[in-house]
């Protein structure tokens, strides 16, 4: 008898060892389901913000056809007011085994600084095409080149632009570094380094910190960005960033052989300076139609009169819009 009891026992405890098993199996997949959500949820935030303030790093990736034609008039106490007109045609090639991507992009942009009656003949003058190939190694390395054709003056110009971009996405951090050398036929060789460090505070906000630099050959001018910005949803199809930020360029073009009063003018037209931006970018009811509204205040060294304030409006009509449907034939 006692034998069958302790039988009976030992296939019971077997049972709820191996049923609890199971359930505990269960739980922690349905926990890490959860997690894993959740961090891709937190990573998403810092795309999904960085694609509608127009990021090259999120846009170069997209498999989207665009048209698009921004109005953006402005005004800043400096410069008064000034109308700016950028036009976008984007169209991406099909990917090469999931591994590589080809885009051609051609953007034709105004000078913001020139006046409303300036801005449709200056057009003729700023246009750029772009052809774009990114390259994929693995989920953190992306490299791949721009060739650029554009108009300065009365004759073309072009230029290549190498660049190499790695990514971390971790949770809640994020890190990103860009190193990009270029070639262009009027002003030669330069380079940029761009580093990016992202603390995700929620699902729908993060804090950047971010520094780049930018050195050009012809000027011998090296320019240094640095800035700390707040990036949040507000809303379903809304964005807000506020950034507080310094640009500095160790040397502006004096030389030796300048005068006083040249000296005093290149420190007057020089651009180094502490600036506050905030933007708010969204959709309008019309599915074709974003905004963008931009307040700054600018505070530049040497100059007579430091502070620069005012407001930039963006009213960006949809043209044409599209997604690619098809899929990538996997590596396989």
């Amino acid at each position: 008898m006692f034998s069958i009891v302790n039988r009976v026992c030992t296939i019971t405890c077997m049972v709820c060892f191996i049923s609890g098993c199971t359930v505990t199996r269960h739980a922690l997949t349905r926990w890490e389901d959860r997690r894993a959500t959740l961090s891709r949820g937190l990573a998403d935030i810092v795309d999904a913000t960085d694609r509608a303030f127009g990021e090259p790093r999120v846009g170069d990736e997209e498999e989207i056809v665009q048209v698009k034609v921004d109005l953006v008039p402005s005004y800043y106490s400096e410069s008064e007011f000034s109308m700016n007109m950028p036009v976008r045609v984007r169209i991406p090639l099909p990917c090469i085994q999931r591994r590589a991507k080809f885009f051609f992009q051609i953007d034709s942009s105004a000078d913001p600084r020139d006046p409303i009656a300036d801005t449709v003949s200056t057009l003729e003058d700023n246009k750029t095409i772009t052809s774009g190939f990114l390259f994929f190694p693995n989920e953190k390395i992306r490299t791949g080149s721009k060739l650029d054709v554009y108009w300065k003056g009365s004759s073309p110009q072009a230029g290549l632009r190498p660049f190499f971009r790695y990514e971390v996405k971790k949770d809640p951090v994020r890190y990103y570094a860009e190193q990009q050398v270029y070639w262009r036929t009027d002003d030669r060789f330069g380079a940029k380094t761009t580093l990016q460090f992202d603390r995700i505070i929620s699902d729908l906000s993060f804090l950047r910190f971010a520094c780049s630099g930018e050195y050009q050959e012809v000027t011998y001018a090296a320019q240094v960005w640095n800035g700390i910005a707040y990036r949040s949803e507000i809303g379903e199809n809304s964005a807000m960033s506020l950034e507080l930020g310094s640009a500095f360029n160790p040397h502006h073009g004096a030389t030796t052989r300048d005068t006083v009063e040249e000296l005093e003018e290149r420190d007057e037209n020089d651009n180094d300076r502490v600036y506050f931006r905030t933007q708010f970018v969204g959709k309008l009811p019309i599915e074709w139609l974003e905004y963008g509204i931009e307040p700054g205040v600018d505070y530049y060294w040497h100059h007579e009169r430091p502070w620069d304030y005012g407001v930039a409006f963006t009213l960006r009509i949809i043209v044409f819009e599209a997604f690619l449907r098809g899929k990538c034939p996997t590596d396989s």
